[in-house]
């Protein structure tokens, strides 16, 4: 049994009792789909007004889902979350850096995290409906410690990675909240306040007894570009920490694909494809290179919804760094998404 509630009463985490169909009667999503933050605000933009949902068996992000990797992700996620979240809130109120609350929250429960399975799968499904500082923040040291795996580097660098990644927008703290939580993009001279936050932070971090350096250059360079046109120091390649270029790619890839107070999130897709449009200007090579190829893995069967409002499964990608997929519809027809004038995929249904 379900029962049917307007759009907005619908929370992630909910599951679909029956298709949810637009107004010609197009089906876009199926009977038992867990619903994300990006499904309902795709169907905001529908202009679907109410949808049938499951009353007994729908959950919020804390309960089970019947996924074992994710439930076994949900918990401890979770609690990161709520310490990530007293920690900037601590440090905004005292203008103090609780160091060791970040190192505990990094070589802990985030280093674990990232030893999981479907690691990338898991925070696109447990986004919010918006995006917040701490939030962010324990994304991007999530993701850092995976892009460090991938990279087979050492135990050690990883664990300095998601610190850094827990710790990269510190600076943040110092900027005002109405500039933060501001509805519309940042005029200018509020943009200009923002750009000096990876300036704050090293300033915050570098008098703590103890911290890396590896963690203090990531924590100012996370923003800086291979071509010099980052900030705050405009500097070039050679100039940029091995840290701050794998933070820089999670940093990216994780604000694409949350949902902030200005814009909505896009695909993974998407926003790996931006990261292979930028991989000569922006980003290094090799650390680039590795993040979108075992990223385009976790996507193979993965069932998509397409522009035509069908759905089909992720077979393959047809060539290097090519992020667009030949996918499969349900009625057995092969489409190559690289091809003009083909359809595209709006959002991810089901990961694998």
């Amino acid at each position: 049994m379900g029962r049917t509630l307007p759009l907005e009463e619908i929370n992630p985490g909910m599951v679909t009792a029956v298709p949810v169909l637009t107004a010609n009667q197009k089906v876009v999503l199926q009977e038992n789909i867990e619903l994300t933050s990006h499904m309902i605000n795709l169907l905001h933009r529908w202009n679907i007004k109410e949808i049938c949902i499951k009353g007994e068996r729908h959950r919020k992000h804390s309960e089970s889902i019947g996924n074992p990797s994710h439930d076994d992700f949900i918990k401890p996620y979770g609690q990161a979350v709520q310490e990530a979240k007293k920690t900037f809130e601590y440090m905004r109120r005292s203008e103090k850096v609780p160091y060791s609350d970040f190192y505990k929250l990094a070589y802990g429960t985030l280093y674990e995290l990232t030893c999981q399975k479907n690691v990338l799968s898991n925070l696109y499904r447990l986004k919010a409906p918006v995006d917040y500082m701490y939030l962010h923040a324990v994304d991007v040291g999530v993701i850092a410690g995976l892009i460090g795996r991938w990279c087979a580097l050492g135990e050690a660098d990883i664990k300095k990675l998601i610190l850094a990644g827990v710790m990269h927008d510190v600076g943040k703290s110092q900027n005002p909240l109405y500039i933060l939580e501001r509805p519309e993009l940042p005029t200018t001279e509020q943009m200009d306040a923002l750009k000096l936050h990876p300036t704050y932070g090293y300033y915050m971090v570098k008098s703590i007894p103890g911290i890396e350096l590896e963690v203090q250059q990531a924590i100012l360079q996370h923003h800086e570009r291979e071509n010099g046109s980052g900030y705050p120091l405009g500097s070039t390649a050679d100039g940029i920490h091995a840290f701050a270029k794998i933070l820089a790619i999670a940093d990216v890839y994780d604000a694409m694909t949350s949902n902030r107070v200005y814009k909505s999130s896009v695909t993974p897709f998407v926003a790996l494809d931006t990261l292979a449009s930028e991989i000569v200007t922006h980003f290094e090579r090799k650390y680039c290179e590795i993040f979108i190829g075992n990223s385009l893995k976790t996507l193979i069967n993965a069932t998509v919804l397409l522009s035509d409002h069908s759905q089909a499964k992720v077979v393959s990608f047809n060539s290097f760094l090519s992020v667009k997929p030949i996918v499969q519809k349900n009625d057995g027809q092969l489409i190559d998404l690289n091809e003009p004038g083909t359809v595209s995929i709006v959002e991810i249904v089901n990961f694998p």
